[in-house]
């Protein structure tokens, strides 16, 4: 039986797909609800048998499945400011790189997904250290590090983070046990989405929490995130161009009711 099962298994997953799905139009976000937008469940988590994500934008649900960032997504308007809701079983033995197997081809099926791929060159920033040096110490925290190293919001169910907190005429950005790609991934949702290269070479994990002016609040004494960024961490953001794979959409329809 337990043989049966395992072939069973490894056939559902040939073309990796959810057993049961369902995408649909998020309802406005209720008042006090936890953590919109953050993926739980699925392979490597305390729920690998599920895998829901809670008004998210369809830009996201996109990055995720083909491990990309918000600038390397290319598609209508649309796609950036429409949220989903998603809740999927994933079948025993999934990994990782086949729960976003399995996104991908949601996606194409639920959305009539068409896209390609090229390379694109980009406005950016290179993440260095500063002259003065790296200021950072290492976290105590024992790190969980992304996937690929990839830049993320959130690991649910470890002590490894980062969030943005919104303060009086300031923003502040806070991280536990992070690498330094990952506070590059939080200082780039900052800069408009602009791409954020870390080029300082730490392959470290880090606490981190820095404060810096809101841009839309009016005569706030905190510094620029710039500033801040070099004051505190002992990092400098500078200029560049850089080519980055680049998601094209070619077509895409919003789903029916599924």
């Amino acid at each position: 039986m337990c043989a049966l099962l395992a072939v069973f298994a490894q056939d559902s997953l040939s073309r990796p797909e959810f057993e049961v799905a369902s995408v649909r139009p998020a309802a406005p976000d209720p008042p006090g609800e936890a953590l919109p937008g953050i993926f739980r469940g699925g392979p490597g988590t305390s729920d690998p048998g599920t895998f829901t994500v809670r008004f998210v934008l369809l830009r996201d649900l996109l990055r995720r499945a083909y491990g990309l960032r918000t600038f390397q997504v290319v598609g209508p308007a649309w796609v950036n400011n429409t949220h989903y809701d998603l809740n999927a079983k994933v079948p025993p033995g999934a990994t990782a790189e086949q729960l976003n197997a399995m996104l991908q081809n949601l996606l194409a099926e639920r959305f009539q997904l068409q896209l390609h791929h090229e390379n694109r060159t980009h406005s950016a920033y290179e993440l260095v250290v500063s002259k003065g040096g790296f200021k950072l110490k290492p976290s105590v925290v024992q790190p969980v590090i992304p996937e690929q190293n990839k830049p993320i919001l959130a690991l649910t169910g470890s002590k490894s983070f980062w969030g943005i907190v919104p303060r009086r005429g300031g923003i502040l950005i806070v991280g536990s046990a992070m690498p330094v790609s990952g506070f590059a991934g939080a200082l780039e949702s900052q800069l408009d989405d602009v791409p954020v290269v870390d080029k300082t070479g730490l392959t470290g994990s880090y606490d981190f929490q820095v404060e810096f002016a809101n841009d839309r609040a009016d005569g706030s004494s905190l510094p620029s995130l710039f500033t801040a960024v070099e004051e505190v961490c002992g990092l400098k953001l500078q200029p560049t161009k850089a080519s980055f794979e680049t998601l094209v959409i070619d077509h895409i329809e919003p789903p029916g009711q599924n």
